[in-house]
C-alpha cells in the first residue's frame, strides 16, 4: 500500500471533510455537527425542521420550537446509518410530502 492514504481514499470515492462545500449533500460545518451529536437538522418547505438521527428509528419534526411529530421510515435494504441519514435528508429537501406519505407519522399530543 502506498504512503499516500488520502490519494488511496479519494480513488475509492471518499471525500475529505475539508473538501465539503456549499452545493454538496452536506457541508463541512453540518457534517462535523453530525459526527459530534449524531443527527442532522433539515428544513422542510413547510417550515418544519426534521431532526434525523444516526442511531434512532424515528425522525423528530419540530415547528416553532415544539415537537409536533415523530416519523418512522425504513429503507428496505440494510444500509449504513450515515447513508440512511443522507437519503432521508435528500428526500425531505426534494419532496417533503412524498417523504411523509411513505412514513408512519405519530402526531405529538399535549398531555391533559
Amino acid at each position: 500500500m502506498s504512503g499516500n492514504h488520502e490519494g488511496d481514499l479519494a480513488g475509492r470515492g471518499y471525500v475529505k471533510v475539508s473538501d465539503l462545500k456549499d452545493g454538496d449533500v452536506i457541508i463541512e460545518k453540518d457534517f462535523r455537527k453530525y459526527i459530534r451529536y449524531g443527527f442532522v437538522l433539515v428544513n422542510g418547505k413547510s417550515g418544519a425542521t426534521y431532526q434525523i438521527f444516526r442511531n434512532m428509528a424515528h425522525t423528530k419534526v419540530w415547528k416553532g420550537g415544539k415537537l409536533i411529530e415523530e416519523i418512522c421510515v425504513r429503507i428496505k435494504d440494510k444500509v449504513p446509518p450515515t447513508d440512511n441519514v443522507i437519503a432521508f435528508k435528500v428526500m425531505i429537501e426534494s419532496d417533503e410530502l412524498a417523504f411523509k406519505k411513505i412514513a408512519n407519522v405519530y402526531p405529538m399530543q399535549k398531555a391533559a
